[in-house]
């Protein structure tokens, strides 16, 4: 019998051992892999419950230690994403125009000046990752893609025995027309 309590001594030698790495301490009795123990972590004293199977096969930590640890990871790549949007606004010469919004993550929204001087808004996911730009640069561009020559807006005006009082601009732009059989 004394073999079994200095066997077991051993393994809660090796227990306390195993935590210690893992930044914990035990505050409970340890009686196997698969019951709840109660640890505390070493460096922010916090109060957890895990199976000893958990802590050795997933080689966890103290998940409040992490969050902090994680906090200047994360401010670092706000930065390099907020420093990367500002570059390609620069870069296509758009005009940051809100001065007083705080970057907290990839949806915030910032007023921005296209290069036609048209303010909208958009945000970081929206302008690099998705490449939204100017809405109303969009229409107009949309609008002289579908834009009718001159040409053919006279042959289907002929034929419904319509003439163009004025210029034609595009298929949204209203136009004035006259009868050519009444002139009215």
């Amino acid at each position: 019998m004394g073999s079994q309590s200095e066997l077991q001594r051993k393994s809660d030698e090796s227990i306390i051992k195993l935590l210690a790495d893992r930044d914990f301490k035990l505050t409970s009795v340890y009686t196997n892999d698969k019951n709840l123990i109660e640890i505390q972590c070493i460096k922010c004293e916090t109060y957890n419950y895990k199976t000893m199977g958990n802590l050795i096969s997933k080689n966890m930590k103290c998940e409040k230690c992490q969050y902090v640890d994680a906090q200047p990871k994360k401010l670092e790549m706000k930065s390099k994403l907020f420093q990367k949007f500002c570059k390609e606004l620069e870069e296509e010469n758009y005009k940051m125009t809100s001065t007083d919004v705080q970057y907290v993550d990839n949806t915030t929204k910032f007023k921005v000046t296209c290069p036609q001087n048209h303010t909208f808004e958009t945000n970081q996911c929206n302008f690099t990752i998705s490449k939204r730009r100017c809405k109303q640069c969009d229409l107009i561009k949309k609008s002289e893609k579908n834009r009718l020559s001159d040409e053919d807006v006279n042959v289907t005006l002929d034929k419904r025995s319509l003439k163009l009082n004025g210029n034609y601009v595009n298929a949204k732009t209203p136009i004035d027309l006259i009868c050519k059989q009444c002139d009215n």
